[in-house]
């Protein structure tokens, strides 16, 4: 940019008007830019300032700031849409974290993609790709994930995101959504998870805490999986909170009842309403660990 001593050379007052002149300043938002690396565009392919910073109608010297319309002119080729999920973010944004200029307001504010909007989309949005994770950093720090996220502290997505005061103004308060996935909903979840915990006990620590798994577990069965369940944490994530139900539901119900409330603790039932009759054979078989 020219110095203003340049600009004061013509705009003296005798040759041409003065004029108060600011130095264009830039804060440090959510846009990853280089105004050098742009010039260099312009001299090479011939493109005027005026492209980005022209306003239609008027004089060469009413300058605009560039406009997200201007810069997908050029970028668009990268990506089918501005907010698409095949859209690289990092390319022009900065990690939320970075944009230290935007206030709390203009967080909120920011746009949601479509894809936030699926019915879906709670239970399978974890980044699958490092580009994925970059692209879920310029909305998201750490606490937007901590707010469900029982074992957010274990988790290095999750912590790769970084801590952010704002964010963490703004999601005091809210509730912790815990979607039920598909499989709990099949009948006889509650008597089959356990082999699904062992198997993956950090699927089942993203929602679960160790107090909601020892709603039932009061015994020994369990404990080489409750151990590596996360405690809840002053401030962090509540988890989904579970109370022993009376055995007087039919055996179908599922272990995790939809419950509007996410803050009311869900309903377990673990034996069928029969259980007087059959917990001898049951119990004898093996396929129940009673001590559990």
């Amino acid at each position: 940019m020219p110095a203003e001593a340049s600009c004061r050379e013509c705009h003296n007052g005798t040759d041409v008007r003065v004029v108060n002149w600011q130095r264009a300043t830039r804060g440090q938002g959510l846009l990853r830019f280089s105004h050098a690396a742009h010039q260099r565009e312009v001299d090479s392919t011939g493109r005027a300032c005026a492209t980005c910073h022209g306003t239609a109608g008027r004089t060469r010297m009413t300058v605009q700031r560039a406009q997200p319309p201007s810069c997908l002119g050029c970028h668009t080729h990268r990506a089918t849409a501005h907010l698409a999920d095949d859209n690289r973010c990092a390319t022009c944004h900065v990690p939320l974290t970075a944009a230290t200029s935007l206030t709390d307001d203009r967080i909120a504010a920011l746009p949601r993609p479509s894809s936030h909007e699926r019915p879906d989309f709670a239970a399978n949005h974890q980044p699958g790709t490092p580009l994925a994770s970059a692209s879920c950093a310029t909305c998201h720090a750490r606490e937007s994930c901590s707010r469900c996220h029982v074992n957010a502290a274990t988790q290095p997505v999750i912590a790769a995101l970084g801590p952010d005061v704002r964010v963490a103004r703004l999601m005091a308060g809210r509730p912790a959504a815990y979607p039920v996935p598909a499989d709990h909903r099949s009948e006889g979840f509650n008597r089959a998870h356990g082999p699904v915990a062992r198997g993956n006990a950090n699927r089942c620590a993203a929602c679960h805490a160790r107090s909601s798994c020892t709603s039932c577990h009061i015994g020994s069965g369990a404990a080489d999986v409750l151990v590596r369940m996360p405690v809840v944490e002053r401030g962090g994530a509540p988890g989904v909170q579970l109370r022993l139900q009376p055995t007087k539901v039919r055996a179908s119900t599922p272990l995790l009842m939809p419950a509007p409330d996410t803050t009311r603790p869900r309903a377990v039932s673990v034996h069928n309403a029969n259980v007087r009759l059959t917990h001898g054979r049951e119990a004898a078989s093996g396929s129940l660990t009673c001590a559990t």
